[in-house]
């Protein structure tokens, strides 16, 4: 050490440098040294062996001293971190870590494995965190329908990782350029990050805590409900220090966990399995593993909030009651809106006939509008899109419709009306001439602060089901039975109405039913069946509702097919100076993973040129993510997966190019469309709604089956496991 150099240990138990003292100490303590020396000379010598020290060295106790300095430290650590009882958010990131080095053929039991561990451990020792650690690996803040999005967007994201790991905007991007992911960057650079911002801050405030995921999701909280004008520089401040106090694999997670993407290839199906199974073991196998599945994706089909859900959970381990119970726990409710059931694509009506050969079936219009779920209890109305999103404020008009419906069905049916779930169809509407208008006039309504005064775009509400009446649930009833109840309940009015329906197995009256819900201007059928197999399966998309469009009387595919932008090539010609071709991707759902099905730019109008352009330059990324599954697709631009469009295609094809659903076909080989068209922007669904790689393969399955020269392949179906 350089003369009068003041040592780490002596700056922080608060000695000061006195030279001029210490000099004089010093020579004090060397004489005296001396004088002992020579006493000891004139001693007898004794035998080293019965020497015994009475007290340990000087040195000895300066160690031991530093060490329990250390203890002390440490021992703080972990009781600050215990009090709160929350899971260290560095237990989790371990566990991801390792998810995310799982590759090969038996990777996904490996992912469940290592998934099912960390839930055992989170339900044995910190239940109260159950719910938060399925937000975090869901990349959400809370349940959808009371919880606002992060409202923080891809460009200010990479402004936060830049100022916390004190890299300028221009290298950052380079670096993104490189990784190819964000998280990996504000990785890196935390781990080249100088401590001496963290040494000044020990100094004021002592030892860091380490964050917990109590910490992290309150923090979420916070940032996602800041609204007004300064509400982007707070959302900055708190994500900022959030992030300074992570260090460099906790920062990795947070980011992705903002990108709403983990990268860890654990989807929603991947994580309720590795859940199936952590129960599984704490029940020690009473319940077969997939039964356990069965009643979780059940129970939260029904009840999305996951606050309440987890919360059932726990109470069923701990009383050891038979965990079935949960289904009836998780029953549906009024004010928390039901996953909708949904409709598989069909190719004509002769599959429709094989479909229900023994089963009564029936027919209604598809209505061209966005899925609604009316809400209605303690005199209040509430209004939930299929996303499960609080939609009240957008249509101000249907809750007045609502008032009046109420009020017109009490007086004429003699019926008190005190709460009800009704599932329905909101259409465009033009009131003067009483006629539907086109899907693409509804996306034009304000979302937010709409003014009754205001509206222009009216709704008409198309209901076609009932799950809830006066606190009684219908859902196990057969349809037969819940349409009993809506008409015997309620009466339309011109904004309120039936959705228009045939009971009838005989093809010509259902072709000619066909033709007049085109005609009317919707969009083709709904089957259904009517008695067997008709209770309402909340979240299901099962073969007991086919849907039919008008596309199936000229020879194509029988449904349009909803696909994400994440690619494009520049225009030439006409369109030279916008994009000319869009790159489409399906969602594995499996895996978190976009795969490339088609590249197209037949069926775009100028206009939609123009719009897409402008919506797509804000969201260009510097390469593909590292879940683009892009095969031999060569796209000049790639786009954050965001825009979602319904194409049409004339049928589908085995491809040496594209991806999707590769991994479900014998030769991994993906399918793609043949001729595609693009028909509109679904504003109305996100990324991960578009349609799945099963999905896709699916339809080539149907396909294949009315047309020999095709190979079918066959695929797991998640939704016939029960």
């Amino acid at each position: 050490m350089k003369k009068n150099q003041i040592s780490l240990d002596s700056f922080l138990t608060g000695k000061t440098l006195n030279t001029k003292k210490d000099d004089k100490t010093k020579n004090t303590q060397q004489s005296e040294k001396k004088q002992k020396i020579e006493q000891d000379k004139s001693q007898p010598k004794t035998d080293k062996k019965s020497y015994k020290r009475d007290t340990p060295p000087e040195d000895e106790i300066s160690n031991n001293s530093q060490i329990e300095k250390k203890d002390k430290i440490k021992n703080s650590q972990q009781t600050s971190n215990n009090t709160e009882n929350s899971i260290l958010f560095r237990d989790i990131v371990d566990v991801l870590l390792k998810v995310e080095t799982c590759k090969g053929e038996n990777s996904k039991d490996a992912v469940k494995e290592l998934l099912s561990n960390l839930f055992v451990n989170i339900i044995n020792n910190y239940s109260a965190d159950l719910p938060k650690i399925y937000y975090f690996l869901s990349s959400k803040v809370g349940p959808e329908y009371i919880s606002p999005e992060f409202g923080i967007g891809e460009g200010i994201l990479e402004k936060i990782v830049g100022k916390v790991i004190g890299i300028s905007d221009k290298i950052l991007k380079e670096k993104l350029i490189e990784t190819g992911d964000l998280g990996t960057v504000a990785s890196e650079g935390k781990k080249n990050v100088k401590t001496m911002d963290a040494f000044s801050n020990f100094i004021k405030v002592g030892p860091q805590k380490k964050l917990t995921i109590s910490q992290i999701m309150k923090v979420y909280k916070n940032v996602a409900v800041k609204k007004g004008k300064s509400s982007q520089d707070e959302k900055i401040k708190l994500l900022c220090d959030l992030m300074f106090k992570a260090d460099k694999d906790e920062i990795k997670f947070l980011v992705r966990s903002l990108q709403k993407s983990l990268k860890i290839g654990a989807s929603f199906k991947t994580i309720l399995s590795a859940f199936s199974r952590a129960i599984t073991k704490i029940l020690k196998n009473k319940t077969d593993e997939k039964e356990i599945y069965r009643i979780l994706l059940a129970s939260k089909n029904q009840l999305s909030d996951e606050d309440i859900f987890f919360g059932h959970i726990i109470e069923l381990i701990q009383k050891k009651t038979n965990f079935s119970e949960l289904i009836d726990l998780c029953q549906i409710r009024c004010g928390i809106p039901v996953n909708p059931q949904l409709a598989r694509p069909t190719t004509g009506i002769k599959v429709i006939f094989d479909r229900f050969a023994d089963t009564p079936f029936t027919c209604e219009y598809k209505y061209d509008g966005f899925r609604g779920q009316i809400h209605y209890y303690n005199k209040k109305t509430q209004i939930f899109s299929r996303n499960l999103e609080d939609m009240t404020e957008t249509y101000p008009d249907v809750v007045e419709f609502i008032n009046n419906f109420i009020k017109e069905s009490a007086e004429k049916n003699n019926k008190q009306l005190n709460s009800f779930i009704l599932d329905c169809e909101m259409v465009a509407y033009d009131k003067k001439n009483d006629k539907i208008l086109p899907f693409q006039q509804l996306t034009t309504r304000s979302r937010k602060n709409v003014d009754l005064a205001t509206i222009t775009i009216h709704v008409c509400m198309f209901c076609f089901d009932i799950l809830l009446l006066n606190d009684e649930i219908l859902i196990n009833k057969t349809l037969r039975e819940r349409r009993k109840y809506l008409y015997s309940t309620f009466t339309e009015s011109q904004y309120i109405q039936f959705a228009k329906h045939l009971d009838s197995g005989d093809a010509q009256e259902m072709e000619n039913f066909m033709t007049e819900s085109v005609s009317s201007g919707c969009e083709g059928l709904i089957v259904k069946a009517i008695d067997k197999n008709s209770e309402y399966m909340p979240g299901q998309r099962n073969f007991n509702w086919l849907k039919l469009k008008k596309d199936y009387l000229d020879t194509s595919l029988g449904d349009s097919i909803d696909l994400v932008i994440i690619g494009a090539q520049y225009g030439k010609g006409k369109r030279k100076g916008l994009y000319g071709s869009f790159l489409l991707a399906c969602y594995n759902d499996d895996n978190e993973t976009y795969e490339t099905v088609t590249m197209t730019g037949g069926g775009l109008k100028d206009a939609e040129l123009d719009e897409l352009y402008n919506k797509l330059k804000e969201i260009i990324l510097p390469q593909a993510p590292s879940n683009y599954k892009l095969g031999k697709a060569e796209p000049d631009v790639i786009f954050e997966a965001k825009i979602v469009i319904e194409v049409k295609t004339a049928d589908l094809s085995i491809s040496p190019i594209y991806t999707a659903g590769y991994d479900l076909t014998p030769d991994h080989r993906g399918v793609s469309l043949r001729f595609p068209r693009f028909q509109r922007i679904r504003e109305d669904k996100k990324p991960h709604e578009a349609c799945t790689s099963e999905e896709i393969v699916k339809l080539y399955n149907n396909q294949a089956s009315i047309n020999k020269n095709n190979k079918s392949f066959v695929s797991n179906d998640i939704d016939d496991l029960y």
